[in-house]
């Protein structure tokens, strides 16, 4: 009887677990479940602005570089660190000496660190002119980062052109990506 009477005892009590401070399995599965990724698809306008120094060969200057385009790919809102990874592809300006347009198409991801790299080509519209590849990578927290960009524009001779900026992912900032 006194057998029974345990039994029944220690099915009704609530949790006898908790009072040794053991965890219970149900929330730690529960926190488990919480912490894995839950990704949806994103496409969305790109914008990027920066002012930074750069070297043409012949002078140093201040650029400033403005960046419109679309990227998409996958945002992460769960996991230990919630973030964005999107193929972009964008249309740049760089004003310097000379203005200096591209067109690239690159990878840009911000789990926490911000990083990004775009190649493409580029075309001296003023100041030194000529036709050329470019490359840019993109170092940085949420959306702040430097950019270090090198482009190499051939005309009747090859003229180098590098920089390095302060960008502002505006598009990560404002959560459009």
């Amino acid at each position: 009887m006194r057998i029974i009477i345990g039994c029944a005892l220690a099915l009704c009590m609530t949790r006898p677990a908790d009072a040794c401070g053991v965890p219970d399995l149900g929330n730690i599965v529960d926190a488990m479940a919480a912490m894995q990724p839950a990704t949806q698809s994103v496409s969305a306008p790109i914008i990027v602005v920066g002012l930074g120094v750069s070297s043409d060969e012949t002078a140093v200057g201040l650029p400033e570089t403005a960046s419109l385009g679309w990227g998409w790919g996958e945002r992460d809102r769960g996991g230990f660190v919630p973030g964005v990874a999107v193929q972009r592809v964008l249309a740049s300006v760089h004003v310097d000496h000379g203005t200096v347009a591209s067109l690239t198409y690159g990878w840009y991801m911000n789990y926490g660190l911000t990083l990004g790299l775009d190649a493409g080509v580029a075309a001296g519209v003023t100041g030194t002119r000529g036709l050329g590849p470019i490359t840019q990578l993109t170092i940085g927290l949420h959306g702040f980062a430097v950019q270090l960009g090198s482009a190499a524009l051939y005309a009747p001779e090859r003229t180098m052109v590098s920089s390095v900026e302060l960008v502002v992912e505006v598009s990560d900032l404002i959560s459009l990506i």
